[in-house]
């Protein structure tokens, strides 16, 4: 799929089934991490906001310590100091996710995938 098209499916989700937005003290819901290894491990940014979109595959989102199964496009906002990593679901499964970033000087777009 070409960078492009990407941008249109994420649009056209937005459209269709709006977001989930996380914040620095969001329980989101799922189990708490028992994951001991992630693909990403989790972090936090104190300057910027992300915003993640699934163009394929299916993976485990982490978010302020509790993890739950991403597997449909449904925009993921992560507002300051919130906690996010991801996992695969299963090593033979890949997927890739189109990342926004936003911070005070700049808007980034890049893609991540296992």
């Amino acid at each position: 799929m070409q960078f492009k098209d990407k941008l249109a499916s994420l649009l056209q989700s937005l459209v269709d089934s709006g977001l989930d937005c996380h914040y620095a003290d969001s329980r989101p819901p799922g189990q708490r991490s028992a994951l001991k290894d992630y693909y990403y491990a989790p972090e936090s940014h104190s300057a910027h906001v992300e915003m993640i979109f699934l163009c394929s595959g299916a993976l485990y989102l982490h978010v302020n310590g509790v993890v739950f199964p991403l597997d449909r496009g449904k925009a993921q906002v992560f507002f300051m100091n919130t906690v996010h990593g991801e996992h695969y679901l299963r090593p033979e499964q890949d997927y890739e996710l189109l990342w926004l970033s936003l911070t005070p000087y700049s808007i980034n777009l890049h893609t991540t995938g296992y």
